[in-house]
C-alpha cells in the first residue's frame, strides 16, 4: 500500500505588483532579501498564503515608529490567482484500492481519531484540499473507503504538522474571515486559536438572504463557532437568527445570536464615544464562559469589526505593531486597484494619509489606525494593554466590565494572570554611606504569571540597586528606588546620611575581639577593606 502523499503548493512569490500609489518605504533594504520558506514537504505545511506569510514575517512595525509609513501594498498582488484572505490548503492525494460506494477523510489531533473532522469525498475521488486547519499542530489523517456491503477499510493514513501564525478561514460566501489566535500576547504567550473569529457578514444587508454556501456554513461550524455577534445597524438585520444555526429537536438554535449595533461615531478613533464596544465584550465573555466560540462581524469586517478587534487584541497584549498588521490585513480581502471606486473600499492602512483607507473621505480619521494610537497616549496606563484594560474597567457611563471578568477573559485567551499591585518595603528607609539593605517587593495577586522584578534607582549618586534588589548607599541625599513587574511599579523613598566618621575613629571604636566584615560578608583586616562593620553600622574607610 502506498503511503498517502501530502502535496502542498509551495510556490513563492518572486515579485510583487505594486500600486503606483504605494506608500513610501524609507528603507527598502529590509525587503531586498526574502529567505525561502524552508519546509520539509513530507511533514510540515505552512497554512499562510505567500502574501500573508511574507507580510507576517518580513518586518515588524514595532521597529518602525513612523506611523505615516504603511507597507501592506508591498504584499498585495492584484493579479494573484488566489484569494489573499484565504489560507493555503493541505492537498491530500491517494491511490484508490478498489471500487467503493463512497470515501471520507478523517482528520484529528488525536491519534485515535476521536473528535475528528470528517470530509466526504466523491466515489472516485483520489485527492482533496483541506482548508482551515490550525497552525502549530500535528494532525493525523486517514482515508476510509466504504464498500457495497457497508464494510469499511482504511486505504491510507499518516500524520503531518502545520505551521504559520495567522489562521485565515475559507468560508465560501463571505470574506475577510480569520481567527484571532496565534498573535503574541501578554508575557510572550500566544493568543488561543479557536475561541474568537472576525469577518464579514453572513446574511445580506437589510435582508434575510444567507450569503454563505453550504460549504461555507460547514467550514465555520467545523471551526467550532457557536455564537454570532452582529455589529451592523438594526436596519441591516431584520432577522435575529444566525446563518450558522442548526435547530435541535425542540426547535432551539445551537448557535447563539446577538445584535449590538455600533455607532458610526465609535469606529476606530472614537472607540470610546459610546458603550457599544463594552457591551460587545460583555456578551463575548458570557458566550466564552458557556464554551461557545464567537464570530463577530459587521458588513465587511473592516471598521466596526476592526474596532472591536483592536480592543480585544490590545486587551490580550498584542503589540502596537501587531495591532497595526491585524488592522491592515483586511486589505487582502478584495481586489485593490489603486483607483477611486468600489475596489478601493477595502484598503486599510495604518498611516495617516487617510482617503485610501476610508470609505468616507469626509471623515477619514474615523477609520484610521494611527489616530487611535495617538489618542491612547493620553489615556491612563503604562502600556496599550493597561490603557485598554483601564478603559474597559472604568467603562462609559454605567456600562463597565468587572475586573474579575476581564481577568477571566485574559487568562482564558492568553493563559496569563496580570499583576494588579506591587508593594515595596525595606527594613530601613535611612542608610549611612556604604550601608546596604535588601528590598522586599511583593505583588498582587501572589500567583500572577510574571514574578521577575526589575529594580531601578532614580539617582545612582545617592543609591545603587542590584537586580537582586540589594541597595547600596553611595552618597548623602534623598532619592527613590523602583520595583517593576508586569509593567506595574512601586517606589520607595530612601535617605542616605553622611556620618562624618574617620578611619581613626572607626579603628579606635572597634573592640579588639569584634570581627570586621566587608559588605559582602567576608571577614577583612583593618584598614585593608573598603567597609568595616561595628554591630549593624557600616563605615566608609575612604571618608
Amino acid at each position: 500500500m502506498r503511503k498517502l502523499s501530502v502535496l502542498f503548493a509551495m510556490t513563492l512569490l518572486t515579485g510583487y505588483v505594486f500600486s503606483q500609489h504605494r506608500p513610501t518605504n524609507p528603507d527598502d533594504s529590509i525587503f531586498n532579501s526574502r529567505p525561502p520558506v524552508l519546509l520539509d514537504v513530507n511533514t510540515k505545511y505552512c497554512l499562510e498564503n505567500d502574501s500573508v506569510y511574507h507580510y507576517m514575517n518580513d518586518f515588524s512595525y514595532d521597529t518602525i515608529p513612523d506611523l505615516n509609513v504603511s507597507y501592506i501594498l508591498r504584499y498585495y498582488d492584484p493579479e494573484t490567482s488566489f484569494r489573499c484572505d484565504w489560507p493555503k490548503p493541505v492537498s491530500l492525494s491517494w491511490t484508490n484500492q478498489s471500487e467503493v460506494e463512497s470515501r471520507r477523510i478523517e482528520i484529528s489531533v488525536e491519534s485515535d481519531f476521536s473528535d475528528s473532522l470528517v470530509y466526504k469525498v466523491g466515489q472516485d475521488a483520489d485527492a482533496y484540499d483541506v482548508y482551515n486547519l490550525i497552525p502549530g499542530l500535528i494532525y493525523y489523517y486517514r482515508v476510509v473507503a466504504v464498500k457495497a456491503d457497508q464494510s469499511e477499510v482504511v486505504e491510507d493514513s499518516g500524520s503531518f504538522e502545520t505551521t504559520g501564525t495567522l489562521r485565515m478561514l475559507r468560508a465560501d460566501g463571505t470574506l475577510n474571515v480569520r481567527d484571532m489566535g496565534g498573535w503574541t500576547g501578554l508575557g510572550g504567550h500566544k493568543i488561543a486559536y479557536g475561541k474568537l473569529f472576525r469577518g464579514g457578514h453572513l446574511k445580506a444587508d437589510g435582508a434575510n438572504t444567507v450569503l454563505l454556501t453550504d460549504e461555507g456554513i460547514a467550514a465555520m461550524r467545523d471551526a467550532g463557532i457557536r455564537a454570532e455577534l452582529d455589529l451592523r445597524s438594526s436596519s441591516n438585520v431584520p432577522n435575529r437568527e444566525s446563518a450558522l444555526a442548526v435547530k435541535d429537536e425542540n426547535g432551539k438554535n445551537d448557535v447563539d445570536f446577538n445584535l449590538v449595533p455600533e455607532s458610526v461615531d465609535a469606529r476606530m478613533v472614537n472607540f470610546d464615544a459610546n458603550d457599544s464596544g463594552i457591551r460587545e465584550i460583555q456578551w463575548i465573555i458570557k458566550e466564552l464562559k458557556a464554551g461557545k466560540p464567537v464570530f463577530y462581524h459587521c458588513s465587511m469586517g473592516a471598521d466596526r469589526t476592526g474596532t472591536l478587534g483592536f480592543l480585544l487584541g490590545a486587551l490580550f497584549g498584542m503589540s502596537d505593531g501587531d495591532l497595526a498588521k491585524d488592522y491592515e490585513i483586511t486589505t487582502f480581502c478584495s481586489k485593490y486597484t489603486g483607483e477611486d471606486g468600489y475596489e478601493h473600499f477595502f484598503a486599510r492602512f495604518r498611516n495617516y494619509t487617510g482617503k485610501w483607507g476610508s470609505p468616507d473621505s469626509r471623515k477619514p480619521e474615523e477609520y484610521m489606525f494611527a489616530p487611535v494610537i495617538d489618542k491612547l497616549q493620553k489615556m491612563s496606563g503604562s502600556t496599550t494593554q493597561r490603557k485598554i484594560y483601564t478603559f474597559l474597567k472604568n467603562g462609559v457611563g454605567n456600562t463597565k466590565i468587572p475586573e474579575k471578568d476581564l481577568d477571566w477573559l485574559i487568562e482564558y485567551m492568553v493563559d496569563y494572570k496580570m499583576v494588579k499591585k506591587v508593594n515595596l518595603k525595606a527594613s530601613t528607609n535611612t542608610l549611612s554611606v556604604g550601608e546596604q539593605v535588601q528590598l522586599e517587593p511583593s505583588r498582587t495577586p501572589v500567583d500572577a504569571t510574571d514574578s521577575v522584578f526589575v529594580f531601578k534607582s532614580l539617582d545612582e549618586n545617592v543609591v545603587k540597586v542590584s537586580q537582586d534588589g540589594v541597595v547600596t548607599a553611595v552618597g548623602a541625599g534623598t532619592t527613590y528606588v523602583f520595583a517593576t513587574v508586569d509593567n506595574v511599579s512601586k517606589s520607595l523613598k530612601l535617605t542616605v546620611t553622611d556620618s562624618g566618621t574617620t578611619v581613626s575613629d572607626i579603628q579606635e571604636s572597634v573592640p579588639a575581639d569584634e570581627k570586621i566584615y566587608s559588605t559582602s560578608g567576608q571577614e577583612i583586616d583593618v584598614p585593608g577593606g573598603m567597609y568595616i562593620r561595628n554591630g549593624k553600622t557600616y563605615y566608609d574607610l575612604n571618608q
